[in-house]
């Protein structure tokens, strides 16, 4: 079988000649460096970007040094300055380089993995091992506000894509000695750095538990972001069991109130585990307002779940099922504005909810302030059209733009897709069985969500099972002091 036509093949016996390499002990770095090199590069395809520099003392005779390292990301002045020049110094045992941190290699997967991670990777001729020392200068992103969690009040700084520079910003708000890091390698091609992170005395062990469990035993060939890991952990399909921040200050909030946090190499997003619906109907700038004011958008925002999800189709029942249940007045003024409508209504709302949410995604899709002008000209232009063409009435164009709009008001992204889906599931319940089949529909909907749970904790807590004091911060938020009496009477 020609190879070359079956590339993945031919990569998964690569993978298994590495491994067979390996317990043959043919993974051993040969003791002539020369031959090492070429052992170091092969096992790496000899890429184009590995160089190999050849360090020759002019003070001391025969002392030669052979340095492998990837040039798109060593930093130059380092290798120089710190690595080159104190070789050149002819040291006589790897303590003289003076580098820290200085490690070990004894073996060709240990040399590559150091490379992989932009490590110099040096290698004296008279000495038995090779050594890695850091000279990386990976690219690195200004830290700056998430553009999709911004708040008018509080820190305004967000995760980068770099795991070490985000721990950093973290521990700005976690002071302490209790904060625990483990650390697990993911992907069987990326091998990708994730930490689980969580305070100690305050994460129930539960908690560590399951979420370790479910890391540890994560069957992954790739992994390039934690949406990768969170539907991996599993839970429903349909309802969002871990929460995505991008914001140091609701991560350490979420580990002073007993949540574990999952920080992955190479994205910004951070998941909290567990997550219940109290947790994505919080925004990190409630605890920055008044207690008033974070109270009266608390509350807004679940009428607006409610509202997104079911006005459609309240409206839909009341013109086909249950006329009566509306005043008359209303009635006939919406039945006088659909004369000339040649769809029925459940026909009509779906098309128009459909043109607005392809011009909500056009919006997200294109950069920056081109996005929102095509999202808000283009949904006007597209309803002036609509009503004077006759193909849509004004009640049903009043009735999609209140769902919508009501839909920002939600702050978790897959909470809005939840949303979404349930709206466009009850409008044909609506059209069939009415009023009782929006009522049924919600009951199915809240018996599932009733029996999902993330690390023993049921997703509606505090609000299903009902624990006494539990519900003050969830539609509501308490000044500080209330919700700490709030939280130890519920304990």
């Amino acid at each position: 079988m020609n190879l070359d036509v079956v590339p993945e093949l031919h990569g998964k016996i690569k993978v298994l000649q590495s491994y067979i390499g390996s317990w043959l002990s043919l993974d051993t770095l040969d003791p002539e460096k020369s031959i090492a090199v070429k052992q170091i590069s092969h096992a790496l395809g000899d890429p184009p970007d590995l160089a190999h520099r050849q360090i020759i003392s002019p003070g001391s005779e025969g002392f030669t040094a052979h340095l492998l390292f990837f040039s798109s990301g060593v930093d130059d002045q380092l290798l120089t300055q710190g690595i080159i020049s104190p070789l050149l110094k002819s040291p006589k045992s790897p303590q003289d380089l003076m580098l820290a941190p200085l490690s070990s290699l004894d073996s060709v997967t240990k040399a590559t993995d150091a490379l992989l991670d932009y490590k110099v990777v040096i290698g004296v001729e008279g000495w038995s091992d090779w050594y890695a020392a850091d000279a990386s200068k990976p690219p690195h992103r200004a830290i700056v506000e998430p553009s999709n969690a911004k708040v008018t009040h509080g820190p305004h700084e967000g995760f980068v894509e770099d795991l070490e520079t985000n721990m950093i910003l973290l521990r700005k708000y976690l002071r302490t000695p209790f904060v625990r890091i483990e650390k697990v390698t993911l992907g069987f091609w990326t091998h990708t750095a994730v930490w689980l992170v969580y305070l100690e005395g305050k994460t129930p062990t539960t908690v560590v538990r399951w979420v370790r469990h479910r890391l540890y035993k994560m069957p992954l060939q790739g992994l390039v972001d934690s949406s990768r890991i969170a539907m991996a952990m599993g839970g429903p399909v349909v309802i969002p069991s871990l929460q995505y921040s991008e914001r140091p200050d609701q991560v350490a909030a979420g580990l002073l109130a007993g949540r574990a946090a999952i920080l992955m190499n190479g994205t910004p997003s951070v998941l909290l585990a567990p997550a219940r619906l109290s947790d994505l109907m919080t925004s990190p700038g409630d605890y920055y307002q008044l207690p008033v004011t974070a109270s009266m958008t608390r509350l807004l925002r679940y009428g607006g779940l409610v509202v997104t999800t079911t006005l459609p189709a309240l409206y839909v029942a009341a013109l086909t099922v249950n006329p009566s249940f509306i005043p008359l007045p209303l009635y006939l003024t919406t039945i006088r504005t659909r004369l000339s409508i040649p769809f029925p209504a459940i026909i009509e709302t779906i098309l128009m909810l459909l043109v607005v949410d392809m011009v909500q995604e056009a919006g997200l899709i294109m950069p920056g302030v081109l996005g929102q002008t095509v999202t808000v000209f283009g949904t006007l232009i597209l309803g002036d059209a609509a009503i004077k063409s006759g193909i849509v009435s004004a009640p049903t164009l009043i009735t999609v733009t209140i769902a919508m709009l009501a839909q920002f008001l939600i702050p978790d992204a897959n909470v809005s897709s939840l949303a979404r889906l349930i709206r466009y599931a009850l409008i044909p319940v609506a059209a069939i069985f009415g009023f009782a089949g929006i009522v049924s529909g919600w009951m199915m909907l809240l018996g599932m969500a009733v029996r999902v749970s993330t690390a023993n904790a049921p997703y509606l807590s505090p609000l299903a099972p009902i624990r006494p004091g539990g519900w003050r911060d969830t539609l509501l938020r308490l000044p500080t002091n209330k919700r700490q009496a709030s939280a130890r009477n519920s304990s």
